[in-house]
C-alpha cells in the first residue's frame, strides 16, 4: 500500500482502515464524526481521535474538511 501524508508529525491513537473510499461530505457526521453511509465498511465507527486509512476520498470535499473541525 502506497501512503499519502495529509499532515506531517508525530501522532497515536486507533486505526481505522477501510478498502471503501470515502465521501466525507455524504458519508461522514461532521459534528460528531461518525460514518453514516450504511454501505460504508466502517459504518457506525467514529472518526475521533483516530488515524483513518483508505484508499481515496469520494467528490470534491478535501481531507482537510475533517482536519479543520
Amino acid at each position: 500500500m502506497t501512503l499519502k501524508t495529509i499532515v506531517k508529525g508525530r501522532v497515536s491513537g486507533k486505526i481505522l482502515k477501510s478498502n471503501q473510499p470515502i465521501n466525507f461530505l455524504g458519508a461522514v457526521d461532521k459534528k460528531t464524526g461518525e460514518i453514516t453511509d450504511q454501505k460504508h465498511d466502517l459504518f457506525g465507527k467514529n472518526l475521533t481521535d483516530s488515524i483513518l486509512v483508505f484508499p481515496n476520498g469520494i467528490g470534491t470535499v478535501s481531507y482537510t474538511h475533517l482536519r479543520d473541525h
